[in-house]
């Protein structure tokens, strides 16, 4: 392999989880300056005009293209200056390509980039940098969760923005962008533990069975946000994906060890936690039991259930926009109109949003479509015949939670069979009067 002087390294790569991870990653153990493109187009751009010593591209995320010839053709000559680490396949035998399929680690890909630059592990674990270390905010995705405290730079003190943690939201650096603020900062004795674990940490946490009910409803919350989160800017992607499996597993068992709603409401929900998430749990706990009641229910409509209960809400950005429950709401709030518009598609959106899910349970996307009643997926109000049973459940089991949070939230407490009443006057429709005496039997 070549060597240079300047630590340069040029990713390219479809997939913006991986792409941002890979450069934190790289930058953090190998000092390396990092250029990023996700495109054929922008890679061919850059090269036309530079020529870093290492660059990686994932040919697996443009499969009718061969990366490596094409990475020839636009360097010619300059392509024997090149270390080109490849994941996928290439009809090219040049020596200084270095291949790599799929199953390929991140940190083979750290060592393989350090070998170019006969960066050592000693050297990676101990390079020499201030107190402060600087993460670019071009390699930070929202929802990451931040495993140490991260500082804001303001003249020559550093003052906590984000603290061990806290889920790094998009709202927070849509504000940091405004600022023109480029770099968050870690303390360097942190740092390579902050970069280990934005994702990874978290499913461990969630795995954790030693944990007490509290403490995985506090770990399951925080898998939420991550969650939703980044979905809303980059959709499902693979690293993401992991912390949903194991957040809904969570969430499920959950609802299943604990026999009763206040247990529930006292024990394991609090005001710090998130509307969406409190929204989401109960809405589970609620469908759960009277799933458990249906003749046809079973352990397979109880997994689909908390998949809908997690997803259902995706497409929103924030947690007063989960808070609306009919068009007219909608209508008469002061807020932009391609955000009422949202508001109502919601359910359409989140259906097209969790179809990228790997392995989605069979039937979902229309489900969620069907979340507030309405086939099309692109009203909060209107209702449609034909509603599929579990959608018909988690409108009942939404209302009831809906009713239960405004409860408390006033300090009242609402009674099961005021909850009743309230659906079987509102919900008067022969598919949605079938389940009311169900919901009778509950012992919640």
């Amino acid at each position: 392999m070549k060597s240079a002087a300047v630590k340069e390294v040029f990713i390219c790569d479809p997939r913006e989880d991986y792409r941002r991870l890979y450069a934190l990653n790289i930058y953090a153990y190998t000092g390396c300056k990092i250029t990023m493109r996700d495109s054929i187009k922008g890679m061919s751009e850059f090269l036309s005009l530079n020529t870093p010593n290492c660059i990686i591209i994932n040919g697996l995320g443009f499969p009718t293209i061969d990366c490596a010839l094409k990475i020839k053709e636009v360097l010619k000559s300059n392509f024997r200056d090149v270390n080109l680490i490849l994941i996928g396949e290439t009809k090219s035998k040049d020596s200084n390509i270095f291949q790599y399929d799929e199953s390929i680690t991140l940190r083979k890909l750290i060592r393989a980039v350090a070998h170019i630059y006969h960066v050592t592990a000693k050297q990676m674990a101990s390079q020499i940098v201030g107190d402060y270390f600087p993460i670019p905010m071009d390699f930070v995705l929202p929802g990451w969760l931040a495993t140490q405290n991260l500082y804001k730079k303001i003249d020559q003190a550093y003052e906590v923005l984000i603290k061990k943690g806290d889920v790094i939201s998009a709202d927070m650096i849509d504000i940091l962008s405004e600022e023109s603020i480029k770099n968050l900062y870690v303390l360097s004795s942190n740092r390579l533990d902050l970069v280990n674990s934005f994702t990874h940490s978290m499913v461990e946490r969630l795995q954790d069975d030693s944990l007490t009910l509290e403490e995985k409803s506090v770990e399951t919350e925080k898998g939420y946000r991550m969650v939703m989160e980044q979905v809303n800017r980059v959709g499902i992607s693979e690293t993401i994906t992991d912390v949903a499996k194991y957040s809904m597993r969570s969430m499920q068992v959950i609802c299943e060890s604990i026999p009763k709603l206040d247990d529930l409401l006292n024990k394991l929900m609090n005001d710090t936690m998130s509307y969406r998430y409190r929204h989401s749990l109960l809405i589970n706990f609620i469908g759960t039991h009277i799933i458990k009641q249906m003749k046809w229910g079973a352990p397979e409509h109880i997994e689909k259930f908390t998949f809908l209960s997690f997803f259902h809400d995706i497409a929103l950005p924030n947690d007063d926009y989960a808070r609306f429950e009919s068009d007219d709401e909608v209508d008469r709030a002061n807020i932009n109109p391609k955000h009422k518009t949202l508001i109502k598609n919601h359910a359409m959106r989140a259906a097209k949003l969790v179809s990228q899910y790997p392995k989605v349970p069979f039937g979902i996307e229309t489900i969620i479509k069907q979340h507030h009643g309405c086939k099309k997926g692109d009203s909060l109000s209107k209702l449609s015949m034909g509603v599929s049973p579990l959608a018909i459940i988690f409108i009942f089991s939404e209302e009831w939670a809906n009713l239960v949070i405004e409860s408390q939230e006033t300090g009242k407490r609402i009674s099961k069979a005021k909850v009743i009443e309230y659906l079987a006057k509102t919900y008067n429709i022969p598919n949605f009067k079938k389940i009311i005496p169900v919901l009778h039997s509950l012992e919640i």
